[in-house]
């Protein structure tokens, strides 16, 4: 009886030290990107960023699997196939009309200058204001500084993408290698998940091992989630927001819709960065075109923020506005621009996790439901809830 009380007893904390050290292991990964040094991340680089692309296309791989009743192999050839031709027609569209809009946006950006500070001087001389002459005079000042910086890293510019030619091209040359890595990581991911499995049985018991993998299991579901729907979602509002600004003759659209796409993809944030470079772009060219853009831009953020990322995202995030925004503020703080985009799952992940422990130690003491009325819960009702975060008991055989 005393054995089993101490087993009992030893199983119970260790469990929380468990729970503890995964989350001091997510915490220890961002801090690690600070720490080590470029060398060992160099080294490491290929093979991260081929688990990123096996981890994105894999999804896909299971929808033909599931969807058409394909074999895994045939699935992966075809998801490989559509991949290459997106990036072939982003090649022969998408990129130069990029690069074609970024060259005539740093070539026009002087003269646009120029001639709205033109008008807006013509504006102020018709008042006789010292104040506003004053500022007039200091703003003019400023513009000619401005006006040569612009022009100076407009003609480096240049320089600096053929110095770093070799560099660009090297870095093509990892993305491939790394692709192709992917797809075989792709292809051997049962036998990977299999081995990776048989070494946590191995060295945990069964219990330990059981809520390893279930914590795995949590992670996968919300990060593929919350990352494939996020790229859908902001590839669908960029590709929208080019229809858009094509449609009102903006000037330097394709680069704005690129600038809207990739912000997009940064929770909360993301639509408050990316709508301030695309009106002052915008305002070069005319500031009542300007004002028209930004009510535009603000109404199709709302249609993402209401219908089409609910739709495709689903409860893939599940937690309130504060929250998202301690994620992508803490993260990054400390893991930059990569933290903002992973610390909304991650938060997720750990919220999860805490929630279960509160859950437990309440359940134990009979008070699982308390204060569930009041908590934020999207999507799901209290019932489903309780459900959720019950952990079940393993009955014991006496």
């Amino acid at each position: 009886m005393e054995d089993n009380k101490f087993q009992d007893r030893f199983n119970y904390i260790f469990n929380k030290i468990i729970k503890a050290a995964i989350i001091f292991i997510f915490l220890l990964i961002l801090i690690l990107n600070k720490v080590l040094t470029k060398e060992i991340f160099l080294i490491f680089k290929p093979l991260l960023i081929a688990f990123a692309i096996a981890y994105l296309l894999d999804s896909a791989v299971r929808f033909f699997v599931n969807k058409f009743s394909l074999s895994r192999n045939l699935s992966i050839t075809i998801v490989v196939l559509l991949i290459l031709l997106i990036v072939i027609l982003i090649g022969a569209i998408g990129i130069p009309a990029l690069v074609t809009s970024s060259r005539e946006l740093l070539k026009d950006m002087p003269e646009n200058i120029n001639v709205q500070f033109n008008l807006l001087n013509k504006s102020l001389a018709k008042i006789d204001n010292r104040y506003l002459i004053e500022i007039n005079n200091y703003i003019n000042e400023s513009i000619v500084k401005i006006l040569s910086t612009i022009a100076s890293a407009s003609s480096s510019i240049l320089e600096m993408i053929v110095v770093n030619a070799f560099r660009i091209t090297s870095s093509l040359f990892n993305v491939v290698v790394s692709f192709v890595i992917a797809i075989y990581m792709l292809i051997d991911k049962n036998d990977l998940k299999a081995r990776i499995k048989r070494i946590v049985y191995a060295f945990f018991n069964e219990d330990r091992a059981d809520y390893i993998v279930k914590i795995g299991n949590l992670s996968n579901e919300i990060f593929s989630s919350f990352f494939i729907g996020k790229l859908i979602d902001s590839f669908i509002i960029g590709m929208l927001c080019w229809v858009m600004l094509m449609f009102m003759n903006v000037a330097y659209s394709p680069i704005i819709a690129f600038i809207i796409g990739v912000t997009n993809m940064i929770p909360y944030f993301g639509p408050m960065i990316g709508v301030v470079p695309a009106t002052l772009i915008v305002l070069l060219q005319s500031p009542i075109l300007a004002v028209w853009v930004l009510i535009s831009i603000i109404i199709l953020q709302q249609f993402d923020g209401l219908v089409l990322g609910p739709y495709i995202l689903g409860d893939s995030i599940g937690v309130g506005a504060f929250w998202i925004i301690v994620g992508v503020t803490v993260g990054g703080i400390m893991f930059g621009l990569v933290g903002m985009l992973i610390g909304v799952p991650l938060l997720v992940l750990l919220k999860n996790i805490i929630e279960e422990m509160v859950a437990t130690y309440l359940d134990k003491k009979g008070l699982l439901e308390m204060e569930v009325e009041n908590l934020r819960i999207p999507d799901i009702n209290k019932e489903s809830f309780l459900k959720k975060i019950r952990t079940p008991r393993k009955k014991k055989n006496k």
